[in-house]
């Protein structure tokens, strides 16, 4: 039962993960004056840099991400004293994604994030335009029925880990549960080859006629299945952490 539980647990998960791109760009520096000008609110900015930065968020996991399974509003928020000066969605996988950035006028340091669906695979692109420093630390807060908090990798996670583990439970039970089946189906399948048939009586040798043909067809169901779980298990308990863009 432990291992049914933790291959269904693995294979069907939801996995919102949210990374920043590699590289900010500086659009207005204020140490190097130019004849370019940045105006928030109708007054420029003159004492802090313009920086712009790009984030993915997508669904690494294997079941889709719908409203009512955000349990808390997937929000950024901006750190060190910065101002969002403009939020907006960059690339998406497909347009029935339909992202949507929400922000409050009275407060420059938040947006919130939300779509009408994410199935395995989907994201978007999310470009923030900031008045503050390339160093400049942003967060993410919310959660996913399922997940709990979001999954949020630095860069040098990105760097580090080209590819990841989905659930180390879910791989061993699915490999577990489906080599179990698989040894079940082998074992009727011999059975059913190699059980004796009895002498005398045509009604005996037919109950056994009819024994063997349920064993085997009952041994070639259940290694099938083995077969089918081992391989989704497989093909499912890895990730990539990079996202589809």
């Amino acid at each position: 039962m432990l291992t049914v539980l933790f291959y269904y647990k693995g294979v069907h998960a939801r996995k919102v993960v949210l990374a920043e791109k590699p590289l900010r760009s500086t659009l207005v520096q204020r140490e190097r004056p130019s004849g370019l000008a940045v105006l928030y609110q109708d007054r420029p900015i003159v004492d802090r840099d313009v920086v712009t930065v790009t984030f993915a968020v997508w669904n690494a996991g294997t079941e889709s991400v719908r409203p009512e399974n955000v349990l808390l509003p997937i929000e950024l928020r901006i750190e060190d004293e910065a101002d969002m000066l403009d939020v907006s969605i960059g690339r998406v996988t497909r347009p029935v994604v339909s992202p949507v950035v929400s922000r409050d006028p009275k407060n420059s340091r938040a947006a919130s994030l939300s779509f009408r669906i994410l199935e395995p695979g989907d994201g978007f692109t999310v470009q923030v335009v900031y008045a503050g420093s390339d160093k400049t630390a942003f967060s993410w807060s919310g959660a996913v029925e399922g997940q709990g908090a979001l999954y949020a990798m630095t860069r040098e996670q990105q760097e580090q880990i080209p590819r990841g583990v989905r659930d180390w439970g879910s791989q061993v039970g699915g490999l577990v549960f489906g080599g179990f089946f698989c040894w079940g189906g082998i074992a009727f399948i011999r059975g059913a080859f190699q059980a004796p048939g009895p002498k005398g009586q045509t009604r005996r040798r037919s109950v056994a006629r009819m024994r063997r043909l349920i064993g085997l067809v009952f041994g070639t169901v259940c290694a099938t299945i083995g077969l089918a779980v081992a391989w989704a298990t497989i093909q499912s308990s890895f990730f990539t952490p990079v996202p589809p863009f």
